[in-house]
C-alpha cells in the first residue's frame, strides 16, 4: 500500500489534528514523518515546554529564597557583627555553589 502524503507546513495544530484523526495511522506521512513519529516529537516538545516552565518556577523560587536569605544574613550580621554572605542574586549563589563543589573535590 502506498503511503498517503499530507502536506503540513510546520503547523502543529494541523499536525495534532491529523494525529487525532489517524490515531492508528501506519503509512500516513506528514512531510517525511509518519504520524507516530510526529506524535513522539510533539510529546517530547511538550515535555521540554513543561521542563522550561518548571525551570522558570524554580528560578523564581530560588530568587525569592535568596531574598530571604540575604535579608536574614544582613540582620544577623548587624546583630552579631558576623560576615555572612549576602547574595545579590541567583548567579552569585550559583557561582558560590560551584566554588564550594570545587573545594570539595
Amino acid at each position: 500500500m502506498d503511503a498517503k502524503r499530507i502536506d503540513v507546513s510546520e503547523n502543529m495544530v494541523a499536525v495534532r489534528s491529523l494525529i487525532e484523526q489517524f490515531p492508528q495511522a501506519s503509512g500516513v506521512l506528514v512531510g517525511k514523518y509518519d504520524l507516530e513519529a510526529l506524535e513522539a516529537l510533539l510529546t517530547a516538545a511538550g515535555e521540554r515546554q513543561g521542563l522550561r516552565e518548571r525551570c522558570a518556577e524554580l528560578e523564581q523560587a530560588l530568587a525569592e529564597s535568596l531574598k530571604l536569605q540575604s535579608h536574614y544574613a544582613a540582620l544577623l550580621n548587624q546583630y552579631d557583627g558576623g560576615e555572612r554572605i549576602i547574595f545579590g542574586g541567583a548567579n552569585e549563589f550559583l557561582e558560590r555553589l560551584a566554588a564550594l563543589k570545587g573545594e570539595g573535590s
